[in-house]
C-alpha cells in the first residue's frame, strides 16, 4: 500500500476540495483492518464561532445507520432468533402490505436489500410525526410499482419498520439493542441516537446548506430514540468511532481477537442481493456493476470490489467506503448537505486510487458534471411548475370552497385553510405550504424552509363541490388522493353534547 500520499498530498486535496465545493468542515478516517492510518479533522464544525472539526466531532450519519440496523439483525441471526429468508410476517404481528402476495412472501432479506417492489414513499414520514407503529398500520395503503425482487428501489420506510422486528424479537427497542450489543461492545462511547444530546456536546458539527449563493446554517432534522427513523437513519457518531466500525467490517467480524459476529453472517451483508440498473452512473463513473447487499451498496471500482453507504440529512452528507480485498476503508463526514456537495466522495475515491496505485482519476470532473445536471433538472422542474401558472387566472371555485380537512389512509391528514386572500396547506400538523393558483383547480404548494414544491389538484364531484385533492407525493405510482372529510354540523354537535338526539 502506497501510504506516502497520507503525508504528502492528502491535506492539500482536502482543503482544495472543501473550498471548491463550499463545505465548512470534514472529519476523515483512513483505516486498514489492523490499524488507523490517518485520522483528522479539517475546516470548521461551527464557522459562526470559528470552531474546528476534530476526529471526535459528532455528525448525524443518517442512512449510514442502515449498516448498524443490519448488524443488529445479524446478531439475532447468530443467536438463532431470526432468519434472513423467512417472511417478515413471522416476526412482526400486524404486518400487512398493499397486496396479499407481498404480505405473505416478503422476507427479511427483501426488506433490507430494497427489493420489496415498493418505491420510496418518503413523504409519509418526511411530512408527518408518525410513529413506527403508525407506519406499520399505514403500510397496507402504500402502493407498490413492481413485483418483489424485480428491481432495486431505495426505501427508508421498511428500514424504519425493521426496527420493530428487532424490538419484537429481542424484547427491547432497536436503539437499546444497538447501544447494548454494538456501541457498548465496540467502545463507541460518543455515538448516540439523539440530535438533542449531540447539540449539547461541546464537540458537534453544525448543519449547512449551499445553493449557488452564500453558505448558510440550517436547522437540524431533530430526532431521538422515540423518532420514527430508527434503523433507517437515527445515529450520530464521529470519525474515530466509525473507524472502529469499518475495522470490524474488514476483519471478518472480529474485534481484536474476539469474534463479534460470525464471518458467514457478515458476508451475507456484503453479498449482492439486487442489481442496480443505472446506466448513466456506469458510463460516468466507470462501474462494471452496481448492486445492494443488506445495509451496503456494492460496486466495482477499477476492477476492485468497493462496498459503501452514504448518509444525507438536513445540512450533512457523510460516507463510508471499504475494499474488502485490500482491507482498506475511508470514512468522510461533512457538515454541508448533499445537494451541492461531492467532497466526501471525491476525497474517498481519490484515496483508494492513490493508496492502491490504481490509475488516477480527477474525480472532481465527473462529480461536477453529475451535480450540474442534477441542479439543472431541479431548476427545470421548478420552472415548469411556475410556467404552468396562467397570468390573471381565477380559481374555478371561491376560495372558501377549497377549505376543509382531507385524509388519506396512508399519508395522513391535510388541512386547507384560508389566510385572508390566499390558501395554505398544513400536512399532518407538521409542514405548512403556501398555495398559489396555477389555473382552475390546480395550485402550487411551496414550503419555504426546504424549498419543497408540490402540485395540488382539487377534484369536484358531480354536484360541483370539492370532494378530494390529489398530489404526486410518490412519482412512481398514481397521484395520492386525499378525500375531504364531512364537516360537523354545529347544531348537531351541540345536541350531542347536551345528550339529545339530533332532530
Amino acid at each position: 500500500m502506497k501510504t506516502d500520499f497520507l503525508k504528502n498530498g492528502l491535506d492539500a486535496l482536502v482543503h482544495l476540495t472543501l473550498e471548491r465545493w463550499h463545505v465548512p468542515g470534514l472529519a476523515l478516517a483512513v483505516v486498514s483492518a489492523d490499524e488507523i492510518l490517518h485520522l483528522a479533522g479539517y475546516g470548521q464544525r461551527d464557522p459562526a464561532r470559528g470552531l474546528p472539526v476534530t476526529p471526535e466531532t459528532l455528525f448525524p450519519i443518517a442512512s449510514m445507520t442502515k449498516s448498524f440496523g443490519v448488524m443488529s439483525f445479524g446478531l439475532l441471526v447468530d443467536e438463532g432468533k431470526l432468519e434472513w429468508d423467512k417472511p417478515v410476517r413471522h416476526y412482526l404481528p400486524g404486518w400487512q402490505m398493499f397486496d396479499q402476495v407481498s404480505t405473505e412472501t416478503l422476507t427479511v432479506r427483501d426488506m433490507l436489500s430494497h427489493r420489496s417492489g415498493l418505491p420510496s414513499h418518503d413523504w409519509i414520514w418526511w411530512g408527518s410525526d408518525f410513529s413506527r407503529r403508525d407506519l406499520l398500520a399505514r403500510l397496507r395503503h402504500l402502493e407498490p410499482n413492481a413485483p418483489i425482487r424485480s428491481r432495486f428501489q431505495y426505501n427508508n420506510v421498511l428500514y424504519m419498520l425493521a426496527s420493530l422486528i428487532v424490538e419484537q424479537v429481542a424484547g427491547m427497542s432497536w436503539e437499546r439493542f444497538v447501544q447494548n450489543r454494538i456501541f457498548d461492545e465496540l467502545g463507541m462511547k460518543r455515538s448516540n441516537f439523539s440530535t438533542h444530546i449531540t447539540q449539547q456536546d461541546p464537540d458537534h458539527a453544525r448543519p449547512h446548506v449551499y445553493r449557488d449563493g452564500p453558505l448558510r446554517e440550517c436547522a437540524f432534522w431533530e430526532q431521538d430514540e422515540n423518532s420514527v427513523t430508527g434503523a433507517a437513519g437515527t445515529i450520530n457518531s464521529c470519525a474515530s468511532e466509525l473507524a472502529t466500525w469499518l475495522n470490524l467490517q474488514m476483519n471478518a467480524g472480529k474485534v481484536g481477537q474476539r469474534q463479534f459476529v460470525k464471518p458467514e453472517t457478515l458476508e451475507a451483508m456484503h453479498l449482492p442481493s439486487i442489481f442496480i440498473d443505472d446506466p448513466v452512473a456506469r458510463r460516468r463513473f466507470g462501474y462494471e456493476f452496481s448492486s445492494y447487499g443488506m445495509g451496503w451498496f456494492l460496486r466495482s471500482h477499477k476492477g476492485q470490489m468497493l462496498i459503501s453507504h452514504g448518509g444525507s440529512i438536513n445540512g450533512f452528507w457523510c460516507t463510508q467506503y471499504f475494499m474488502p480485498r485490500h482491507r482498506l476503508g475511508v470514512v468522510a463526514l461533512s457538515n454541508c448537505d448533499e445537494g451541492r456537495n461531492a467532497a466526501p466522495v471525491i476525497i474517498s475515491l481519490t484515496l483508494f486510487d492513490r493508496l492502491l496505485g490504481l490509475e488516477p482519476t480527477d474525480w472532481d470532473m465527473p462529480m461536477t458534471e453529475s451535480y450540474a445536471k442534477a441542479a439543472a433538472a431541479e431548476k427545470k422542474a421548478k420552472e415548469e411548475l411556475l410556467t404552468g401558472r396562467v397570468p390573471g387566472a381565477q380559481p374555478a371555485h371561491p376560495l372558501d370552497a377549497y377549505v376543509g380537512e382531507y385524509e388519506h389512509p396512508g399519508y395522513g391528514h391535510l388541512s386547507i385553510r384560508r389566510i385572508e386572500t390566499s390558501l395554505q396547506m398544513v400536512m399532518n400538523g407538521k409542514k405548512t405550504f403556501a398555495l398559489t393558483l396555477a389555473h382552475d383547480d390546480i395550485f402550487d404548494a411551496h414550503e419555504p424552509n426546504w424549498d419543497d414544491h408540490l402540485k395540488l389538484t382539487f377534484i369536484a364531484g358531480a354536484q360541483g363541490r370539492i370532494g378530494s385533492l390529489s398530489i404526486p407525493l410518490e412519482e412512481a405510482v398514481a397521484e395520492i388522493v386525499f378525500v375531504r372529510q364531512a364537516e360537523v354540523d354545529v347544531n348537531t354537535l351541540a345536541a350531542e353534547v347536551d345528550g339529545n338526539e339530533p332532530i
